[in-house]
This record gives structure tokens, C-alpha cells and sequence, in this order.
């Protein structure tokens, strides 16, 4: 298989294992409509990891909601680091952040070096889950974290400081 055929399989098997562990995840178990497939797009890496390390980065564009074609599409932004095997094996390791409203991606970089070891036999792929971090729509809130810092250490009640 040349590089070409090859790095086209890892993006067909990486988008595969992601489609699969999103369906894992409480997705409706309808299949996509072909209008609406989910499809891997290259783009700019939205965050740094270590020099030395082969990465790719993209989106996988995904139905909003899968049972409805018409809702829309997401994308979820995904670090890929290639293994450092020459033939590495053909399932990556995919790590999502716990917790609501974490960035896998935040912590990509850190995430590459406690996971070393795995990137000597196969790819790991970190991505943000929807909403979250990189992906878009970002459905975060910077009001809330604005008003928490605000009522911080002030001399409030609790019920005044949720308000």
C-alpha cells in the first residue's frame, strides 16, 4: 500500500472508530441518512503538541442529530498523533475528556506524554466532544465564568451569588 492509500485507510478506520464510539455514546441507533453522513475534514491544528510528533489535525463533521437530517451538522476538532511505529496497528486509541464542559484538547499535549507508550504500537487520536472546546458550535458560557469570578471571596450569600 503506498502513502497515499495508506494515510486515505487511517482517515477512513480513524473517522469509523469515531463515528462508532459517538453511536456508543446515546446517539439514536437510526442510521445516518446519506444526505447527512458524517466526513473527516482536514483543518489547522487549534492547539500545540510536543516538536517531534507526527500530528494531524480536522474535523469530523457530524449530523446534530442523526434521527432529524435536517438539524444540522457539528464538528468535533480532533488531534490525531501518528504512532511512532512504521507499522503501526490499525486501531488508535481515542481519548475524550470527562466531565461536562472539558476540552479533551486543552490537554492534548499532556494527554501525547502520559500516553507515550500507546503511540509506539498504534495512533491516539484526543478530540472535544460537541459543544465543548475546539468543536463548533462552542456552546460554552465566559458570562458564567465572569459572574463566579465577580462573586468570588465577595461577602454574598449563596442565593445571591447563584442569581
Amino acid at each position: 500500500m503506498d502513502g497515499k492509500a495508506l494515510v486515505t485507510y487511517r482517515r477512513f478506520v480513524l473517522v469509523g472508530l469515531i463515528v462508532l464510539l459517538l453511536a456508543a455514546c446515546g446517539q439514536a441507533e437510526e442510521e445516518a441518512s446519506p444526505a447527512v453522513a458524517p466526513r473527516y475534514e482536514p483543518a489547522e491544528c487549534k492547539v500545540s503538541v510536543a516538536r517531534g510528533s507526527n500530528v494531524e489535525c480536522g474535523y469530523l463533521v457530524v449530523p446534530e442529530d442523526r434521527t432529524q437530517p435536517d438539524s444540522g451538522m457539528i464538528r468535533l476538532h480532533a488531534v490525531v498523533i501518528r504512532s511512532r511505529s512504521e507499522d503501526p496497528k490499525p486501531d488508535p486509541l481515542v481519548f475524550l475528556a470527562g466531565g461536562p464542559g472539558a476540552s479533551a484538547l486543552a490537554a492534548a499535549d499532556h494527554v501525547r506524554g502520559i500516553l507515550s507508550a500507546v503511540l509506539e504500537e498504534r495512533d491516539l487520536v484526543v478530540a472535544d466532544q460537541r459543544g465543548v472546546g475546539f468543536s463548533e458550535p462552542a456552546l460554552d458560557c465566559p458570562e458564567y465564568g465572569e459572574a463566579l469570578l465577580e462573586t468570588y471571596g465577595a461577602d454574598v450569600s449563596y442565593e445571591e451569588a447563584q442569581e
